[in-house]
């Protein structure tokens, strides 16, 4: 019965510490060439010297939905200090349907379309939405997975900014 309960215990810690973490060792912003919504490519040396929260999701999600509303306002809140948004889009379709949806949800930032080899670059995306933020310097600071408020990501671009 003890066994059971530590097995059980140490699941759930594992479960809580993959939910939001920071590498031990800083992992650079891996280099990718993405087709952006209007099927020009993008690089992620286009976004060199700034504050950068990359964020994988798919149209289908409802987590990644109810997080785009924050990701806009924080656009909007923090571009003019170096502050960018990437999104790259995972399994929703053709570059039109994801152009539509991202009009529809007023997304302000620039839309990707991703594919494993970039979620694999990254280190694994096994969950949809997964956030990463990059400091100024090109190194991944922190990886957010799963749906996160505002206020989560506005502490960490806060202190990146700083």
């Amino acid at each position: 019965m003890k066994r059971n309960i530590l097995i059980i215990f140490l699941f759930a810690i594992f479960l809580l510490s993959t939910s939001d973490f920071v590498f031990a060792q800083k992992k650079q912003l891996p280099n990718f060439k993405l087709k952006n919504i209007q099927g020009k490519v993008v690089s992620s040396q286009q976004f060199k010297g700034k504050v950068l929260l990359i964020n994988f999701w798919a149209t289908w999600c409802g987590p990644c939905k109810r997080e785009i509303p924050d990701l806009v306002k924080l656009k909007e809140n923090y571009s003019k200090n170096g502050f960018e948004i990437v999104s790259i889009a995972v399994s929703s379709g053709n570059l039109k349907d994801i152009g539509k949806f991202a009009k529809r949800m007023k997304i302000n930032y620039p839309v990707l379309m991703g594919d494993q080899k970039v979620g694999r670059a990254f280190g694994g995306v096994s969950l949809l939405p997964t956030s990463f933020i990059i400091d100024r310097k090109g190194q991944i600071q922190q990886v957010l997975v799963g749906a996160k408020p505002y206020k989560v990501f506005e502490q960490k671009i806060k202190q990146l900014l700083e």
